[in-house]
């Protein structure tokens, strides 16, 4: 230190109006993680615990938080994880986590193939096409296959029910559940209709 004599830095920050930035930002980071306790405890008691959807739900608060505002994140209390899909809110968790994913690639092979493509291009490419439909080779019957999810969704009967007989054109049958699935019907984000078991065999 130029001016005072101080014994070492710590001695100077306690002895002055100076504030340690590390101990600041540390101070930032403690009322982040109390905001995000309460949240979650206020979210849990409306809707119960979510079990891993608590990552979707947190890239959401983490783009609305505003310590400065108390009530940032209020809106988020109003939707359920369900909610949150329907409306599109997961699409940035499941960016991140392939991006996460390719760049852990990248590091090992160094070929810059396999580094990760843009926001925007990745949900053009990917996740606007995830949805695919199959034949169940056990069930004899129609799903869809989200392919960012990791989920096999199980359309209600009358949905199957009105398709054409995959027996006569499984192609045909498939092409007209795709088409239904445009028109984003509710039970595409319906958990119950969600299986994502890796045992679970269509």
């Amino acid at each position: 230190m130029k001016a005072g004599d101080w014994k070492d830095y710590q001695h100077f920050c306690r002895a002055t109006d100076w504030m340690d930035p590390y101990e600041a930002h540390a101070e930032e980071d403690y009322a982040f993680e109390r905001a995000w306790e309460d949240f979650c405890e206020a979210y849990e008691k409306k809707y119960g615990d979510v079990g891993e959807d608590w990552d979707i739900i947190k890239a959401n608060w983490d783009d609305s938080i505003d310590l400065s505002d108390g009530h940032s994140c209020d809106y988020l209390l109003e939707m359920s994880v369900d909610e949150m899909v329907k409306k599109g809110m997961d699409v940035k968790y499941w960016c991140n986590k392939y991006r996460d994913e390719q760049y852990h690639i990248y590091f090992k092979t160094n070929d810059k193939k396999d580094l990760p493509l843009d926001s925007k291009t990745w949900r053009e490419q990917v996740y606007n096409n995830r949805l695919e439909a199959m034949v169940g080779f056990n069930t004899k019957q129609l799903w869809i296959y989200d392919n960012v999810r990791d989920v096999y969704i199980d359309p209600p009967t009358e949905v199957l029910d009105s398709l054409p007989d995959w027996r006569e054109d499984s192609e045909k049958a498939e092409e007209a559940l795709l088409e239904i699935c445009k028109s984003y019907p509710d039970w595409l984000y319906d958990r119950e209709h969600w299986y994502g078991d890796e045992d679970f065999e269509i």
